[in-house]
Formats: structure tokens, C-alpha cells, sequence
């Protein structure tokens, strides 16, 4: 982890009173952004949790409303004369709503910066199926118990 300049660590279900445990785990080296797993009900765990770890030697440019978005954790860093506007994301059935917020906060295809995005996209592929290598080296193909596909699962064109 220590190799990377910006790491954005998705689903981390951890909650605010549990971060001085977390805090130890991670990297001296960065400065921590965080946004809190959520717990839908009283039981059980909670889902989500999205922390962005910006090394302490970067240009770090804040600006508040990189923050304002569940989901969605983002943070721009000076380059030279580039700035990149980072993003990480844990898409959850919301990825228009995600993707369309961001735009707009980073100004879209009008901006002035590099907007790079990466993060857990939770593609659905239902019953078509993700092939993967097991660690037999076998092929397997992994289906969705509920058989739902959303616009992550499928490509532009199909």
C-alpha cells in the first residue's frame, strides 16, 4: 500500500467508534479521509465505509464538497501545473445517481482537471455468469443467486 501515492479502500464496514483501532492498522504515511459504514438496523453489521489515504507528501487542494455524498469520497492533488480530482467509490444500486453527482462537482466534461474514479462498482451479472480461475486453475463461472443484471454487468453496446 505504502507503494501508492492515493489508495481508496471501499467497504470497510467500519463505524466512527471503531477508528482508533482501525487508525493503527493503516499506513503513517497518509492522511486519512473517511466516511462511516452505516447500519441499516439495530442488529447486524454495518455496510459501506469508504477511506482515502492521501500520502503526506502530495499537494493536497481541499475543497469541502468532496465529501458531501454517500458513496462518494474524493480529493484533488497538485501536480506540477495538473490537478487530478481522485474519486472512490462503492456503488450499491446508485451508480447514476454517484456518477451524475460527481460530474456535476467536478464540472463534468467542461472541467479544468483529470478526474480519475475507481472504487467497488458491485456489477450484477445475474445469470450471465463471471468466469474466473480458481485456485485449482480451473474455470469457473460464478452466477448471482437473484439472477439480477444491472448496467454494471453489461457492456455499452449490448
Amino acid at each position: 500500500m505504502e507503494a501508492f501515492d492515493v489508495v481508496g479502500l471501499v467497504e470497510t464496514w467500519m463505524q466512527e467508534d471503531e477508528w482508533k483501532e482501525g487508525e493503527n492498522l493503516l499506513p503513517k504515511v497518509f492522511k486519512w479521509k473517511k466516511q462511516w459504514a452505516k447500519r441499516e438496523k439495530e442488529r447486524g453489521r454495518a455496510s459501506g465505509g469508504i477511506l482515502m489515504g492521501v500520502r503526506d507528501s502530495i499537494n493536497e487542494v481541499t475543497r469541502a464538497n468532496r465529501e458531501g455524498r454517500e458513496g462518494a469520497l474524493g480529493t484533488i492533488i497538485k501536480s506540477g501545473q495538473v490537478e487530478l480530482d481522485i474519486w472512490c467509490i462503492y456503488i450499491n444500486g446508485n451508480m447514476n445517481e454517484i456518477l451524475g453527482w460527481i460530474a456535476e462537482t467536478t464540472g463534468g466534461a467542461n472541467g479544468d482537471r483529470k478526474v480519475i474514479i475507481g472504487g467497488d462498482w458491485n456489477a450484477r451479472t445475474g445469470i450471465m455468469g463471471n468466469p474466473y480461475i480458481d485456485e485449482w486453475g480451473d474455470q469457473v463461472v460464478r452466477e448471482s443467486k437473484d439472477k439480477v443484471v444491472n448496467l454494471g454487468g453489461l457492456t455499452p453496446n449490448a
